[in-house]
């Protein structure tokens, strides 16, 4: 995705080598770090999901720490779910566990978004 162009409304899978354009792409970016397997994560994922198509002005990514973890290590996620709130390419919030829907929505809204 180029810099100038609306990312996609939902949340977008990603492996390690697209989070750089991803971020790029948009002001502010939700990337979660999940696990498939993991009911949380799961769970989380469909949250994550709806909450994209209420701010679409943001960008929201997923990322499988099974087969992307080199982002899930630099980043030092330790445990999913985990997500970290970008702005301008930076981490300004990390959210750990699943919190609820205010939580992410006071995390987006008070970066911006």
């Amino acid at each position: 995705m180029r810099p100038t162009e609306v990312p996609p409304p939902g949340l977008r899978d990603l492996r390690d080598a697209d989070v750089p354009d991803f971020l790029e792409a948009s002001p502010v970016a939700l990337l979660a770090f999940l696990d498939g397997d993991d009911p949380a994560c799961r769970r989380l994922r469909a949250r994550l999901d709806a909450l994209a198509l209420r701010h679409p002005g943001v960008a929201f990514g997923a990322l499988d720490v099974r087969s992307a973890r080199l982002v899930a290590e630099a980043l030092g996620v330790r445990s999913v779910p985990f997500a970290c709130v970008f702005r301008g390419g930076e981490v300004v919030d990390r959210l750990i566990g699943s919190p609820p829907d205010a939580v992410l929505e006071d995390a987006l809204r008070a970066r911006g978004a």
